[in-house]
């Protein structure tokens, strides 16, 4: 396998793998938080659209650095703290109604 094969399918996995975790982890919190069914409900697909594309980015920030030969330790992290922020501000969103 070549490395651009390699790393199309590191940025391919990460960024399936991130947005499933984006939303597994704002439906929890939702669920744990606030009470589910209300009238004032925060549903995934209402959330600014801009988010989900910091998402995607911060998921392929890490698969770039994980398809490396060796770990980039840098744009992983930078990656990791672009999805917790994304991920902060959706529940801060689903909180403030």
């Amino acid at each position: 396998m070549t490395y651009t094969q390699s790393l199309a399918i590191h940025i391919v996995t990460a960024v399936a793998v991130g947005v499933a975790l984006d939303w597994a982890i704002f439906e929890r919190f939702k669920m744990i938080v606030g009470a589910f069914g209300d009238s004032g409900e925060v549903r995934y697909r209402e959330l600014p659209s801009w988010r989900m594309v910091v998402v995607i980015l911060a998921s392929a920030i890490v698969g770039i650095s994980l398809a490396a030969p060796v770990l980039l330790a840098f744009p992983f992290w930078i990656g990791t703290a672009l999805f917790a922020m994304s991920n902060i501000y959706a529940d801060a969103v689903a909180l403030r109604r």
